[in-house]
């Protein structure tokens, strides 16, 4: 019954999609997108003969229609979305989110779902197609239908961001990319608009080796975007938000004893993203913390979260690195309260 849904699904949105032809050159890109989302590269081969390996991996047959029908057809039930259904990849965030699972939109579907399917049962079911795993597992974990419904999350909205990996000054190079995931889950009334360990993408914009007398080094990053629940992408920028949550944080690990590791920095010019790093340290690990905000109002695709799950939106913090919770008190926690002063000490990474 679930694979003739996803395939009446599917026949549903190939009977409007042929407006959305494409020559050879954008077939090639959609197929290259497609497969970059369900296995996280590109294959090669013959157009028709790939799309007919994706379409089988994802429902375990191969659909009718143009070439351009079905690549239309697909794109809209992985990635966007159509006739009041969230896309697949919605649904696997919220499958994950639902177990809590820190989210895994930066790998691809076919290795999402085997992360899901072990918590679950402890058993991964990898002969099946992957959108019937995915509607299985969903309804494992959620008992009302998921839907998408609009929400305009308003500028200003502030991202605790985590690094992924550890950057060197001595190999770090202008125009890498970095991977870094949002440390909570971002909520508006009862909505969940992103989740905990949705990736943000960033790309180092300088790299400044130490210097004689002891100056230090320097990586500079700038944040690009941060995913949410499905293929939507809300544009991150620094700001007066972002440098009040970088205070506090600071604040509040200097008053435990303990040293910011990463956040973003005040020059003559305004806020701009970085690592500064002094002393004998040699590296930016894993884990350091920076603060971005949303850089303008965007209406996104947000989850409804049923009764049965409410209380998985208790906002607090992860340590998406290392695993566990953060003692850090919420935005809406200290409103009242006055930030204490760091007293001076030195530390091996700081904000610029």
């Amino acid at each position: 019954m679930m694979k003739k849904t996803i395939i009446a699904w599917c026949a549903v949105i190939l009977g409007c999609a042929a407006a959305c032809a494409a020559g050879g050159t954008e077939s090639e890109k959609l197929i290259d997108q497609l497969e970059r989302t369900v296995y996280g590269s590109v294959r090669s081969g013959a157009l028709v003969g790939r799309l007919d390996a994706v379409e089988k991996d994802l429902y375990g047959t191969k659909l009718q229609g143009t070439l351009a029908e079905r690549q239309s057809a697909h794109i809209d039930f992985v990635e966007r979305g159509s006739n009041g259904q969230p896309s697949l990849l919605f649904k696997m965030s919220v499958a994950e989110w639902g177990l809590e699972l820190l989210n895994n939109a930066a790998l691809p579907l076919v290795e999402r779902i085997p992360v899901v399917e072990k918590r679950l049962e402890g058993n991964v079911m990898n002969d099946r197609p992957v959108a019937m795993r995915v509607e299985r597992v969903l309804g494992m974990v959620v008992s009302d239908p998921v839907t998408s419904v609009p929400v305009e999350l308003p500028a200003g909205t502030v991202a605790r961001l985590q690094l992924m990996q550890t950057l060197k000054p001595s190999t770090t190079k202008k125009g890498d990319k970095v991977l870094l995931r949002l440390t909570h889950n971002i909520v508006s009334g009862g909505k969940l608009v992103v989740p905990a360990g949705a990736p943000a993408e960033a790309v180092v914009t300088s790299v400044r080796k130490p210097g004689l007398f002891g100056r230090p080094s320097q990586i500079k990053i700038a944040v690009k975007t941060l995913h949410a629940l499905g293929s939507e992408e809300l544009p991150l920028t620094e700001g007066d938000e972002a440098k009040k949550a970088t205070e506090f944080e600071a604040s509040y690990a200097a008053a435990a004893g303990t040293s910011l590791v990463g956040a973003i920095a005040l020059g003559p010019l305004g806020l701009a993203g970085g690592f500064l790093i002094r002393g004998n340290a040699k590296e930016v690990p894993a884990g350091a913390v920076m603060y971005m905000e949303t850089a303008s109002a965007q209406t996104v695709g947000a989850y409804p979260v049923p009764e049965s799950l409410r209380p998985l939106l208790v906002e607090k913090y992860y340590d998406v690195v290392g695993g566990g919770e953060v003692a850090l008190k919420k935005e809406a926690d200290r409103k009242d309260e006055s930030v204490p002063a760091p007293p001076k000490k030195k530390t091996e990474i700081d904000s610029l």
